[in-house]
């Protein structure tokens, strides 16, 4: 019985990783030029695309349950880790530690629930599973705002980065046959 249980897990956690990857793959902004495509202003070095810390923090979330379910070893600990892997990316590693930690503590305020829901009377609640929905509520919680809003920090970032700018770029003229260097300056 529980090899076949396995197994449909094993498969089930499967589909799930699949799944899930089409997703974060279908997300993921896809951008061509054409051959003549215009000239663009000089890249800012250290801009940082928000699209990628969201997909980095739902795609770390979803990949992490899916391999608890799969029972991979090691899965819980992304599931810890995986919403902050946008505010990694972005590196406001402090932003990160703090949503980990507080995923932590509300893992241990579930779990304090279980122990506690043990001793309740039959039939009677306890405050012990207030204390474990609760704290379920602040996982939960905890993993979506980090998900949602690693991406606004990475907008707040490169705001803070355009806002005073000094850029050199060589060009060249085909019709004149000269070359020169731009400089653009803004604030």
């Amino acid at each position: 019985m529980k090899a076949r249980v396995n197994r449909v897990l094993g498969r089930a956690g499967r589909m799930v990783v699949a799944l899930v990857l089409g997703i974060c793959l279908a997300s993921m902004p896809v951008m061509a030029q054409g051959d003549e495509a215009p000239a663009q202003a000089p890249k800012i070095p250290g801009l940082k695309s928000p699209a990628m810390a969201f997909s980095l923090s739902l795609a770390g979330t979803l990949l992490s349950w899916s391999g608890l379910l799969a029972e991979v070893p090691g899965a819980w600990l992304g599931v810890f880790i995986g919403p902050s892997l946008g505010y990694i990316y972005g590196g406001s590693w402090g932003r990160a530690l703090l949503g980990t930690g507080l995923r932590a503590v509300a893992a241990l305020g579930m779990f304090g629930g279980l122990i506690g829901s043990f001793d309740a009377y039959p039939g009677h609640s306890s405050s012990a599973e207030g204390v474990m929905l609760g704290s379920a509520a602040v996982f939960i919680a905890s993993s979506l705002w980090d998900i949602l809003s690693a991406p606004v920090l990475i907008q707040r970032q490169n705001a803070r980065l355009r806002e005073t700018h000094l850029a050199m770029t060589p060009f060249f003229l085909p019709q004149s046959k000269s070359v020169g260097i731009q400089v653009s300056f803004s604030f």
